[in-house]
């Protein structure tokens, strides 16, 4: 290769190298200063927003608290002179070492720039440090008001979804709009005697009312809420109108010549009109302890009622249905067992009777007696001067049926049996008749035959079956 050739890259690899040391030196450098310039500025704008934002806004919450609570005062002097020596030595300086750095900066100064920032960083790092302690303790001292508005801020939360779960079920709870609206003035003057007591920095009786009158009651309404709409439905519309309806059924079946005696009377109509206002106190007291339980076993008790008088409704129509047929049974029935006895003694002379047959007697008399026993309770009921219920005749009815059917199938079980031994008779009667008849052919024959010994023989035969017969 040529020398000067050579030579030329030689020269140009030291102007390259030259190059690259220049620009470390200088634009590399610079960079490096503008970015160290940067972040102090960066640090001191924050510290002085934190000093002249947060911690001034502490200072005056601290001034406010001094105004109304003299206790407060030698503190708020502590913490303002705290804040003023920060705000007024130490902001001060570091705020011209920052105006000095973004003056260098701007004028690109940075070798002087560079010379200063270990001055310009011990200052703004001092300041950043003091303000850092400051804000610190500041918020330490104001801990105990930030969680009592935490604490409010909760509560108040429950107390605003509890009054719109109210507002939306209002109208099921016009009962209980009185009781509600003392409770709400109650608990607002809570409230407000809460946020003076935190302007106060009374914490202390904050947090002692939150926890102690608020919660609690907050907690009770909303437990409250999850049955009183039901129960103020059930006190104001449906146990008025079931007893509305009881009342008016009451008079109707009286007035139809019903006995309900035995079901309710009229003052028991009213009682329960009273214990109604009974429970509608109670509601408005918040009383509610056992309450639905009353309800329900009210409601329950209106339910058994109406069900009775239904009951009496179809006892009377099948009684009215069933009552002569079953008085012309039974007279029917009677009549037959009477005729029985007439012709008793005919049939004894006829007939030779045994115990069997005296027992079947003996039950067809009680069963009779039984049915002329049960009929003339019935006649009594009918016929007494307090009315009878329905239900009670209906039943002394379906009795008097039962017993006159069972009477009626013991008279016809006695005259099949009656029957029976007549048929008996009659072939019996049939049979002898054509005995006899054979047994005088056989005699005759015998004598015909004109034997002495076999005469002597059957004829001692002869006498005792016809004695037999006879």
């Amino acid at each position: 290769m040529p020398v000067p050739i050579i030579v030329l890259i030689i020269v140009a690899s030291v102007l390259v190298l030259a190059a690259a040391i220049l620009l470390y030196f200088t634009v590399f450098a610079h960079s490096r200063v503008k970015r160290t310039a940067n972040e102090l500025i960066a640090k001191f704008e924050k510290a002085h927003a934190t000093l002249f934002g947060q911690d001034s806004q502490y200072i005056k919450r601290l001034e406010t608290i001094s105004s109304m609570n003299i206790t407060y005062i030698d503190t708020y002097i502590e913490w303002n002179k705290r804040f003023k020596d920060v705000r007024d030595i130490y902001d001060n300086k570091a705020l011209a070492s920052t105006n000095i750095i973004k003056d260098l900066l701007a004028d690109r100064r940075y070798k002087e720039l560079k010379a200063n920032l270990p001055d310009f960083r011990d200052i703004i790092d001092v300041y950043v440090k003091n303000v850092e302690n400051l804000d610190r303790n500041l918020q330490s001292k104001f801990r105990d008001e930030e969680e009592c508005r935490q604490l409010l801020i909760h509560e108040r939360e429950i107390y605003r979804n509890i009054k719109t779960d109210y507002f939306t079920r209002q109208g099921d709870m016009n009962l209980v709009l009185s009781t509600f609206d003392k409770l709400y003035h109650k608990l607002d003057a809570y409230f407000e005697l809460v946020d003076q007591n935190i302007d106060n920095a009374r914490y202390s009786d904050a947090t002692t009312l939150l926890k102690e009158k608020i919660a609690p009651v907050l907690n009770q309404i909303v437990d409250i809420l999850k049955i009183l709409p039901g129960i103020c439905i059930q006190i104001t519309t449906v146990l008025p109108e079931k007893i509305s309806n009881l009342n008016i059924k009451y008079d109707e079946m009286i007035g139809e010549d019903y006995q309900l005696s035995h079901i309710i009377l009229r003052e028991d109509i009213t009682k329960m009109q009273s214990q109604l206002k009974i429970f509608a106190d109670d509601a408005k007291a918040m009383k509610l302890q056992g309450l639905q339980g009353q309800i329900d076993k009210m409601a329950h008790s209106i339910d058994e009622i109406n069900a009775k008088f239904h009951d009496e409704i179809n006892a009377r129509k099948e009684f009215e249905l069933g009552k002569d047929a079953t008085y012309i049974h039974q007279s029917k029935v009677q009549k037959s067992f009477v005729n029985i006895k007439h012709h008793d003694p005919e049939i004894r002379s006829i007939f030779l009777f045994g115990d069997a047959e005296q027992a079947m007697m003996d039950n067809l008399g009680e069963l009779i007696e039984r049915t002329t026993n049960t009929r003339s309770n019935l006649d009594s009921y009918i016929n007494s001067i307090t009315k009878t219920p329905y239900t009670i005749l209906l039943k002394t009815m379906e009795e008097l049926r039962d017993q006159t059917e069972e009477a009626d199938k013991a008279i016809e079980e006695y005259n099949a049996y009656l029957l029976s031994l007549k048929n008996d008779s009659e072939y019996a009667n049939k049979m002898l008749s054509q005995y006899f008849n054979k047994l005088r052919l056989a005699e005759k024959d015998v004598r015909d035959m004109n034997i002495p010994v076999i005469s002597e023989r059957f004829s001692p035969q002869f006498e005792r079956i016809y004695s037999l017969i006879d």
